[in-house]
């Protein structure tokens, strides 16, 4: 089976390699930024804003999504942060995983207040990983330089509410902004252009949600 990060037309190993592709060519200048800030080595905060970048649409290799997509985010976070304590465990992987799991803040209904506080995860369901992501995602973290020994492939929804009402929020939102803006663009440059059509107004209207909200 396929893993498909817009299905028939762009898998998600492509999607997954040009956004990172894309984030290294246009905003890798945030790495030493970050490092400088959060008192974090750089090879590390490189192997975890990466991470959250190139998987950031990781909750999509569930078998449970065929035709819709809608709510891979909830899962995307939680998946995130637990490669994160894997390989990279620092006070980033809150900051990448939320930045990950808030991808789509943009849309309606799918900002963190409206899938955790309103409910509308419940939409969601739960997620089982297709053997043949696994593959996908290995070969994404490895092109990071992450040898991950355990990802989840089961995860429920309460598992993921459980998490984040348990969350420690450093206070690093000055970071978050500095990784979900260039994963906000990243995402939306490479799905354009790999899904075709005339749709680059997004990037600024998402952009410009991020600034007003943040």
């Amino acid at each position: 089976m396929t893993c498909w990060a817009y299905k028939d037309i762009e898998t998600f190993k492509q999607h997954s390699m040009g956004v990172l592709l894309f984030f290294r060519e246009n905003f890798s200048y945030v790495i030493p930024i970050l490092a400088n800030r959060s008192g974090i080595d750089k090879d590390t905060v490189r192997k975890s804003v990466e991470i959250g970048v190139a998987l950031h649409d990781i909750g999509k290799t569930s078998l449970h999504y065929t035709s819709s997509y809608y709510g891979h985010e909830f899962y995307s976070g939680y998946l995130v942060y637990r490669i994160l304590e894997d390989c990279c465990n620092s006070e980033l992987k809150t900051l990448v995983a939320l930045a990950a799991m808030n991808h789509h803040q943009a849309m309606a209904g799918r900002n963190l207040k409206d899938m955790i506080i309103h409910g509308n995860y419940t939409q969601i369901p739960d997620y089982e990983m297709i053997d043949e992501c696994e593959k996908d995602i290995k070969e994404v973290l490895d092109y990071i330089g992450v040898n991950v020994k355990y990802i989840p492939k089961k995860v429920t929804r309460s598992d993921v509410v459980y998490w984040f009402s348990r969350l420690r929020l450093v206070n690093r939102m000055n970071l978050y902004i500095i990784i979900l803006g260039p994963l906000m663009v990243s995402d939306t440059v490479v799905a354009n252009k790999n899904r075709g059509g005339e749709n680059t107004n997004r990037i600024i209207k998402e952009y410009e949600t991020w600034l007003e909200t943040y």
